[in-house]
Parts: structure tokens; sequence; C-alpha cells
């Protein structure tokens, strides 16, 4: 294949660029091809610039996201924990108790320090200490009871199990009668479980119980 011979001229001006262009429409399209591929280039940069930055973007926005339903879930939580709390008197009826009164942090302690805790793992015994609810009653008898109610916006398996488990306690350290309550407006399939089995009672929180006062 011969190639053809390009003339020897000289360029000065635009006009003489463009003038051999249009005389040369060949070397119109491989110019083309090649400002193409520079442009080509340059996109796929800032292209790529632009998608690391959308993906920052879309990165915060998640984290911004999952904090706001985190806020959220502990505002409700701490709904949920205020209208439990107002409801104590309720709460108590529902399991046959009378006369009932909410344990402070010093009835609590006072009940864990007198009884044998040392087969109780350190960190069971704090989360005991800590329980959202306690209530003091009596049952038909006149017999001393208690309630471990645990609270929250929606009840999972976590929830029905500590409170089970602190009902337990409660028995095992005053020698009374006592009864595992979970406090929310809805559970999820592992609390119902619990439920179903008798082996927690459900309190079922109202939309206006948690309205503000």
């Amino acid at each position: 294949m011969t190639s053809e011979r390009i003339p020897m001229t000289t360029i000065n001006t635009m006009q003489d660029f463009t003038r051999l262009l249009r005389e040369h429409p060949e070397w119109r399209d491989e110019l083309r091809r090649e400002l193409l591929i520079d442009e080509l280039l340059e996109l796929r940069q800032v292209l790529a610039r632009f998608i690391e930055a959308a993906n920052r973007r879309f990165s915060n926005i998640e984290e911004d996201v999952a904090q706001i339903r985190a806020d959220m879930g502990e505002v409700k939580g701490g709904h949920a924990r205020t209208a439990a709390i107002r409801r104590a008197y309720s709460i108590a009826r529902s399991v046959g108790l009378s006369e009932p009164r909410i344990l402070t942090d010093e009835d609590i302690w006072n009940i864990t320090d007198a009884a044998d805790t040392s087969v109780i793992a350190g960190n069971d015994l704090a989360s005991f200490r800590l329980a959202d609810l306690i209530i003091e009653g009596q049952n038909d008898e006149g017999m001393i009871c208690h309630v471990a109610v645990e609270i929250s916006y929606t009840l999972a398996g976590n929830g029905t199990r500590r409170a089970i488990r602190n009902a337990q306690y409660l028995r095992d350290f005053t020698q009374n009668p006592a009864y595992a309550v979970v406090a929310g407006m809805r559970t999820n399939n592992r609390a119902q479980n619990d439920i179903d089995s008798g082996e927690a009672s459900w309190f079922r929180l109202r939309t206006r119980d948690l309205a503000a006062e």
C-alpha cells in the first residue's frame, strides 16, 4: 500500500489550518479521532471523580439516616418507658396484683444485697439492677409479689428473655411469686413466641399512651 504524499506547506494562521482540513477531509477525520480520544480520557477522569464524590455523599447520607433511625428508636423507647411507668398500676392489675408500688433503685439494690447472688454472673446481676421497671404488689391471698417489666416500642426476643430472667431472679431472691411482663406497642416473632408460651405477658401500650402530655 502506498501512502499519499503530503505536500509541504506552511501554516501561519488558523485560516491556513482550516483551509487544509477542508482540502484534506481525511486529515479532518484523523484529527477528530485524536481529539475524541483526548475528550474521552478527560470525560472518564471527570466521571471517575463524580462517582467517587457521589459515593462519599451517599455514604454520608446512609450514615446520617442510620443515626436518625437510631435517635428515633431512642426517642420512641423513651416515650414507651415513660408511658409504661405511668401505667404501672394497670400493669400490676393485669397480672392480678393490687396495691402496687414501683420499686426504686435503692429497693432493688436492697433485694440483691440481702440475697445470695454468688452464682449469678456480674453482667446479669448488673442488668437486673437496671431493669426497666419492677413493681411490687399483693395477690388475692395478700402475699407480696413482684412484676419484672421490660419496655420497648417494638418488643424483641431479648426483651422478653430479660423479663423472664428478672422474674426468676425475683423469685429466687425473695421466695415470693413474680411475673414477667413486656410492655410495648408491637412485638416481633421471637417476642410473640415467649408471650404465646405463657412465660411472659404482654401489656400493650396504646398510641395515646405515648402522646406528650
